[in-house]
């Protein structure tokens, strides 16, 4: 078995050479994150912007150790959240271990969590989702030890037989041990991301089904964290995401239903080998039919009126909201000024056929998970994965990278259905899911690269950070210099004096051409905005 562990780890590590992930610049939100943990690596004081909505705490303890050792960069952090990549994908194995599946089963289902598209991704950035997923994985893992010493739940084939109870007498001490352990890293995780509360959620609504109240008060104590500790959880955007906060019960309720939506097709096209794997073994058809139609139906009425496929976007979203993984990843995101500002396309983006069957083809596999975790609604998994998603529903601001904290076990959860199925499909799927990760990651990494180049190199010329629209990332960075930790959230406005594009533009003169990148000078009769509010 360890050989299969070296060779997973071969497989990720040699996936990463390719994709290259040097450079000392920001991605996505990382910036935010970065600014935290650096001013803690200082001074030993805990600090957030105002746009941090993630609790943080671990996450940056564990950056600060980091750059204390190796010094201050952005490939120092994204070092950091690779080994936690590496021991997610060991601590994962070990899990699939404890259940009824074949060396080759194991093998398939921990590297399809390897070429989940936003894991792979997420493991080049300092991002929280691998953080949050290592303590996530290892909580699950010793709650399934636990629990599977009581009845076997936690390794049953998820086909509604109940195997043996795995414990004797030795079980039977252990069994407070495992739990206790599960109930920390469900703790710990809370301090990564607040929604680290689910958890520990579905472990106590399955001890309390079993009457073993002893351990479900164990398994309730990350409850009593989170409530203690949520003054301190709660801080900086944290509000701004929540939708209980912002609207009418109707407009919940409503954003809740499309998120519900948007996160199962999301998470079902992320893991399509092993989707593919456990809808041979569906068995109302009836029911899997009828849950894809209505996610179908959503899908065409959505798109009908112009909301679930925007003209960046290649992939169900909902509404104004982006972030699905052919932006994040290969394709964008369009943080640069002709995609963000002025709508321009990205320079490689699929047409509207292609992403009109593509948000088909996400809403019939959605549909399919749906069913498969309604028929098998008892396991533990399956309870967590309904929880998680339901309690992100209500979030105000909903990205696809969700759907990993939220449905990751269905990682283990697809091939426990599927035990037995041929695995040729899944595995030509899987492989054409890796080859994507790795281009789109590298090419991700590629253009950033040539951004952060491109603006270095205006600095260099005597242009001042304040006059450079360059996306996102690096006009937060740029803004945030001189004081990182502002009580309130600055409304800025960002000058476009200079811009980085992915193209040369009519009311601009090129300065330097950077790979992908150009950056551009506006001319005095340009017709663009002089300056624009950046996002949100």
């Amino acid at each position: 078995m360890k050989r299969d562990v070296w060779l997973l780890m071969a497989i990720f590590a040699a996936a990463m050479m390719l994709v290259d992930p040097r450079g000392d610049f920001p991605l996505d939100d990382d910036w935010d994150f970065a600014l935290a943990t650096w001013a803690f690596a200082r001074s030993g004081h805990f600090q957030f912007t105002p746009f941090t909505a993630t609790s943080l705490y671990l996450q940056v303890t564990w950056g600060a150790l980091w750059t204390l050792v190796f010094g201050e960069s952005f490939n120092v952090l994204r070092a950091s959240t690779l080994v936690l990549a590496a021991a997610t994908i060991i601590v994962f194995h070990a899990l699939l271990r404890r259940l009824p599946l074949t060396r080759g089963e194991r093998f398939l289902a921990a590297a399809a969590l390897i070429f989940h598209p936003i894991f792979f991704w997420s493991s080049a950035t300092y991002m929280t989702h691998v953080p949050f997923l290592f303590l996530s994985v290892a909580a699950m893992a010793a709650f399934l030890r636990g629990i599977e010493e009581i009845c076997g739940m936690g390794s049953q084939p998820v086909r509604g037989r109940v195997a043996a109870a795995a414990g004797t007498a030795d079980g039977l001490r252990t069994r407070p041990t495992w739990i206790a352990l599960g109930a920390l890293a469900a703790a710990a995780s809370i301090f990564v991301r607040q929604t680290g509360v689910v958890n520990a959620i579905a472990p106590l609504v399955v001890l309390l089904a079993r009457r073993e109240k002893k351990l479900a008060a164990i398994a309730a104590a990350p409850l009593l964290v989170f409530a203690v500790s949520f003054p301190v959880l709660g801080h900086g955007e944290f509000g701004y995401h929540s939708l209980a906060t912002r609207g009418a019960a109707a407009e919940v309720a409503a954003n809740a239903g499309k998120y519900l939506f948007d996160d199962f097709s999301s998470a079902a096209i992320f893991l399509i080998p092993l989707v593919a794997l456990a809808a041979t073994r569906i068995r109302s058809w009836w029911v899997a039919g009828t849950i894809a139609g209505v996610f179908v139906l959503r899908a065409l009425l959505f798109i009908s009126v112009g909301f679930a496929i925007p003209k960046w976007n290649p992939l169900l979203t909902s509404e104004q909201f982006f972030g699905n993984v052919f932006v994040n990843l290969g394709l964008g995101p369009p943080t640069l000024f002709d995609t963000h500002v002025l709508g321009y396309p990205l320079p490689l983006h699929l047409g509207y056929a292609a992403r009109f069957a593509l948000t088909m083809f996400a809403a019939v596999a959605g549909g399919v998970v749906v069913a498969v975790l309604i028929e098998n609604w008892k396991h533990l998994a399956v309870i967590q994965i309904a929880t998680a998603t339901l309690l992100l529903a209500f979030s105000a601001v909903w990205f696809d990278r969700y759907a990993l904290d939220a449905a990751w076990p269905l990682a283990f959860v697809l091939p426990l259905i599927a035990r037995g199925s041929r695995k040729r499909v899944a595995i030509a799927l899987l492989v054409g899911v890796a080859i994507f990760d790795v281009w789109a990651v590298r090419d991700y990494f590629r253009w950033n690269r040539a951004r952060d180049a491109a603006w270095r190199g205006l600095i260099v010329r005597g242009v001042p950070a304040e006059a450079i629209n360059g996306g996102v990332e690096l006009n937060a960075m740029a803004r945030l210099r001189g004081n990182p930790f502002p009580k309130e959230r600055p409304q800025w406005v960002i000058r476009n004096d200079y811009v980085l594009s992915f193209r040369p533009l009519p009311s601009y003169e090129v300065v330097e051409r950077v790979g992908p990148v150009f950056a551009l000078r506006r001319r005095p009769d340009a017709k663009w905005p002089a300056a624009t509010t950046p996002w949100r």
